[in-house]
């Protein structure tokens, strides 16, 4: 991590849901399906022990702008970004992305983002 997002409240969340059924009387899955890790060093280990996504969360109010963090040991998952800062070509998703190895697939724009299962892409060329 950049160490200007070091003990400013930014945190790393594994799974992409922020859901806790806990105290949801009747319920017929996890409770929580995603970790979070609050980034107190440059480099923070992470796991869980049902995977998911890896994201930055932002706190409200803040704005680092752009930043660069390097991830190792993870599967890579289709990434298709729509934003002000980086646009997914036709040629990138057909060669590159649309095939990378995770079990999600993320979409991203400047406003929302949301995961589908990669199967439901992984033969999608246009």
């Amino acid at each position: 991590m950049p160490a200007a997002l070091v003990g400013q409240g930014y945190q790393i969340r594994v799974g992409a849901h922020s859901w806790d059924h806990t105290n949801r009387p009747t319920i017929k899955r996890l409770d929580r399906t995603s970790l979070l890790y609050t980034i107190n060093a440059t480099t923070t280990k992470i796991a869980s022990p049902v995977g998911g996504g890896i994201y930055l969360e932002v706190p409200k109010g803040k704005n680092a702008g752009v930043v660069n963090v390097t991830i190792v040991g993870a599967a890579r998952s289709p990434l298709f970004q729509a934003t002000s800062f980086k646009q997914t070509s036709l040629s990138e998703w057909q060669t590159s992305e649309r095939t990378q190895p995770g079990p999600w697939a993320d979409f991203q724009s400047d406003k929302f983002m949301f995961q589908v299962p990669r199967s439901w892409i992984y033969a999608y060329a246009d």
